[in-house]
């Protein structure tokens, strides 16, 4: 499967692979980082939006889809990073 086109075509088997290959990667660096279960599947579905919406407005640039699951997880990296720095999360 080419992870980038099928993402472009909004196919439910390309989010279930991220979902695969990326959730477990993303849910420990959460819960290692004072977040939860639930944290990590918010702060996923925040990097999946954002990840769909960078790949369907050309702001990412697709080399490989090895690349791809790595952008993603470094996507939900940062967001997790923004919401333990902001005053809503240290409240």
């Amino acid at each position: 499967m080419d992870l980038y086109q099928a993402l472009l075509k909004n196919e439910d088997q390309a989010f279930a692979h991220l979902y695969q290959q990326c959730f477990a990667t993303v849910k420990s660096y959460i819960c290692l980082n004072s977040g939860t279960s639930d944290d990590a599947k918010d702060c996923f579905q925040d990097g999946i939006i954002a990840l769909w919406q960078n790949v369907n407005s050309d702001k990412y640039q697709h080399q490989s889809d090895n690349l791809l699951i790595a952008y993603l997880v470094k996507i939900c990296k940062f967001r997790w990073l923004e919401r333990t720095k902001s005053t809503r999360f240290k409240s």
